[in-house]
């Protein structure tokens, strides 16, 4: 039994998504688990963490960063735990590596610095991903980078996982009853689905925006597993949902979000749906045409299967086997 002490980034529920699963696996080990949390986080955790603010992009960040450290550092001298897992908190990882504490980053956006990705992504957009992602790149001792397709690590120390999935997401029961589901997290939704509407398609939309419904867990799962595809913003664990479901996506980012833009592109790359910026639908006749060709292909058939869940393993059970098998020094 270790004593782990698990960091969530508060921005999304993609975050908190995964981490729930990992603590639930941990514990489900018998290893002691804490959980630090905030933000976003506190929706998907409940009361199951303590609280703690997720830092925000601005002028202000870098100095926020360094004194969170600081006091991680001497928090982390005072508790003394065996294992550090992280998922977005680079301040945790700084301190944990600074007192010798092993640490396990998880996240996404390792994809972009440790696996072999196709070679005709966005390269401003890549860069910048990697330069977001150099505290758990080059500080954390093991690096679990969450994927919504199969690749290949390439560096040391790197393992690829799928995120968990769902038991409501089950493919053995998933169905197609010929709706399209929305889930719109940045709003911007309204332009969007008029486009796919005017191709005859039915949208339910969840999340932020005009028609959407207020995002429930339980009913966006049942609709995900019934639908006929997916319209999204270009989030990973949702685009990991869709791929391991068999669910065509339209995957939505804004023109400034790296990352979403870059997942995108690997959905094209991939064929499981279409990438396309928001700022696509602002104009009525190039928004229908990006709506019109997801139709089209949709009536063909014309989008590739991917088996994730037989391509990679979850990444609760990956972090469990590094917890386990870490030495306490490292």
């Amino acid at each position: 039994m270790k004593r782990v002490q698990l960091y969530v980034h508060g921005n999304g529920r993609g975050h908190a998504n995964r981490c729930a699963y990992i603590a639930s696996r941990l514990r489900g080990d018998g290893h002691r688990v804490r959980v630090w949390a905030g933000g976003h986080a506190r929706d998907l955790l409940g009361a199951d963490h303590a609280p703690r603010a997720p830092l925000r992009p601005g002028w202000a960040m870098p100095l926020e960063l360094t004194r969170r450290i600081l006091a991680d550092g001497r928090r982390l001298r005072r508790e003394r735990p065996d294992v550090i897992v992280s998922d977005g908190d680079q301040a945790a990882l700084a301190a944990g590596r600074a007192r010798g504490i092993p640490t396990i980053a998880v996240g996404h956006g390792l994809v972009f610095a440790g696996c072999a990705l196709p070679s005709d992504l966005p390269a401003p957009s890549l860069w910048h991903q990697r330069a977001n992602t150099v505290i758990p790149t080059t500080l954390a001792h093991f690096r679990v980078a969450v994927h919504f397709l199969p690749c290949r690590p390439s560096g040391a120390g790197v393992t690829v996982a799928r995120p968990d999935l769902d038991p409501l997401l089950s493919a053995a029961s998933s169905s197609d009853d010929g709706t399209i589901v929305g889930y719109f997290r940045f709003g911007r939704s309204r332009a969007v689905m008029a486009a796919l509407r005017a191709e005859g398609l039915e949208v339910r939309a969840f999340g932020s925006g005009p028609g959407a419904a207020r995002f429930d867990r339980a009913q966006f799962r049942s609709a995900l597993r019934d639908c006929r595809a997916v319209v999204s913003n270009a989030g990973s664990n949702v685009l990991a949902e869709c791929v391991a479901l068999g669910k065509p996506v339209l995957a939505v980012y804004a023109s400034d979000h790296h990352e979403q833009r870059l997942n995108a592109s690997l959905v094209d790359a991939a064929q499981v749906g279409i990438g396309a910026c928001l700022d696509t639908f602002e104009t009525p006749e190039t928004g229908r045409a990006v709506a019109e060709r997801f139709a089209r292909r949709l009536k063909t058939n014309d989008f590739a299967a991917v088996s994730l869940r037989e391509a990679l393993p979850p990444a609760s059970a990956v972090v469990a086997r590094l917890v386990t098998g870490v030495p306490v020094e490292v």
